[in-house]
């Protein structure tokens, strides 16, 4: 598996990106805005509610900016499973202890599974395609409820800068399918700054 080079990565200090969603209750927009000091900044706009939801995390979680409060683990790591530019460029961070699985069955195309940890600890498999080497899906226990599977599949991969990233993103979870359609997707922007 080719995973992207330290020197490579460590030229990317900050991402954003803006989504459109769909889900099964209607259409909503996400956009999360991170760098590599552990802030994460989340958001989304829905069609069918009025309220929008913002989350603001720094240093990965001793406070948020909203109320300066301590924010669980589990809240963290939901929240970063939706930093999918930076899971594709930190696949080794955010994944330990890689065991190679098996190969795909038949029928579901070429590549393999990879046995990891998450960073919760929990045991996670990565579907890799043995042609580009991209990853095409992350399952991983749900942190609120271990017996539910989470779902991440990756395709339409386009070129930004020198890295390749994915377009659209499937999310699946308790049988509930959530699309992310990027929109927008700038590295080092220039007028990031971080949104208290």
């Amino acid at each position: 598996m080719r995973l992207v080079k330290k020197t490579d990565r460590d030229k990317v200090a900050s991402i954003i990106y803006v989504a459109d969603c769909q889900s099964p209750n209607g259409a909503y927009t996400t956009e999360l805005q991170s760098d590599t000091t552990g802030y994460t900044y989340f958001k989304q706009v829905y069609s069918f509610r009025k309220d929008s939801f913002i989350q603001v995390i720094h240093n990965r979680g001793r406070d948020t900016a909203q109320q300066h409060q301590p924010v669980s683990p589990e809240t963290v790591y939901a929240l970063r499973s939706h930093e999918f530019m930076s899971i594709v460029l930190e696949l080794n961070k955010r994944f330990t202890n890689f065991k190679f699985a098996d190969t795909l069955p038949a029928g579901k195309g070429r590549g393999f599974q990879l046995l990891a940890k998450d960073e919760l600890g929990h045991e996670s498999w990565l579907t890799i395609d043995s042609a580009t080497s991209l990853i095409k899906e992350i399952r991983f226990p749900n942190p609120d409820n271990n017996s539910e599977i989470i779902s991440t599949a990756f395709s339409s991969w386009k070129k930004v800068n020198e890295f390749n990233f994915p377009h659209h993103i499937e999310f699946t979870q308790a049988g509930r399918t959530y699309t992310f359609d990027i929109r927008t997707l700038k590295m080092n922007d220039p007028g990031f700054k971080q949104i208290d």
